[in-house]
């Protein structure tokens, strides 16, 4: 088995959700709110050929992201009709995204399978995941006008000196790492880069203490936290950068731009 089977084998097989039992459900709401900001969704709207947004979920888990944007956009939005497609491998994850959700389809497999192209593409939570995000990411972005990235920022200070913060990264399942700067650069290897943030996290997440030495970093991650979710990524992690993307491989995108011109 190759290394790319057996990490597919774990979301497919359910193993992967064993320590997250409400598949990040709870998260949800942070991240609509971040999201519904950060997005110029007036950007994409105006580029429109009709009045019906799509969404493209990827990873979508218990979905509650995708259609919590699309609940909010229809508010901000009223002529305009919005689908919202959700992909993900575990079988498990699609059968709590269709328990929980009213609206949206959701599909057990590959995005890159689709023959679809969506005006925004959402990659929350999976890059990391992934053993080639940059073939990953550009499949992403040849199907999408386009896309929102998070990146965790697990390429930092603590885990390059600390055995155990490695150890921890590889059992969450993060095994390709992300700093700021290998992020923007992927993002931007597939279009223009049009804005850039670090999500606001609670200080609840932040201030965990599983060993005796996290007593002596508490004080210093909360201080960097307030002062600079960036730095606190670079030398704590435990923030994620987000990207938000003009495609610059997408067919339609390329075509509608062609056009204006």
């Amino acid at each position: 088995m190759t290394e790319s089977n057996s990490i597919e084998e774990q979301y497919t097989s359910g193993e992967f959700w064993d320590e997250i039992p409400d598949f990040l459900a709870s998260q949800a709401p942070n991240k609509i709110r971040f999201l519904m900001e950060f997005i110029d969704f007036d950007m994409i709207v105006d580029g429109l050929s009709n009045k019906t947004i799509t969404i493209a979920d990827i990873a979508c888990g218990a979905g509650l992201v995708s259609t919590g944007i699309a609940a909010n956009l229809r508010e901000r939005y009223p002529d305009l009709d919005v689908e919202v497609y959700g992909y993900d491998l575990s079988p498990q994850a699609i059968e709590v995204a269709k328990k929980l959700n009213s609206e949206g389809e959701f599909i057990c497999g590959d995005f890159n399978e689709s023959e679809m192209v969506f005006d925004l593409a959402l990659l929350v939570d999976v890059i990391e995941h992934v053993p080639d995000p940059d073939e990953f990411l550009q499949g992403a972005a040849e199907r999408s006008r386009f896309f929102t990235v998070s990146f965790a920022m697990d390429d930092n200070l603590a885990s390059r000196m600390s055995e155990a913060r490695r150890e921890a990264t590889n059992v969450s399942g993060h095994i390709s790492l992300f700093d700021d700067r290998r992020a923007v650069g992927l993002s931007e290897k597939f279009g223009k880069l049009r804005a850039a943030s670090y999500i606001p996290n609670s200080m609840k997440r932040n201030i965990r203490v599983t060993r005796p030495l996290h007593v002596l970093t508490v004080i210093p991650r909360l201080v960097m936290q307030w002062l600079s979710p960036r730095l606190k990524g670079k030398v704590f992690g435990g923030e994620s950068l987000y990207t938000f993307v003009e495609s610059s491989v997408c067919a339609r995108a390329i075509d509608s731009n062609e056009t204006q011109q």
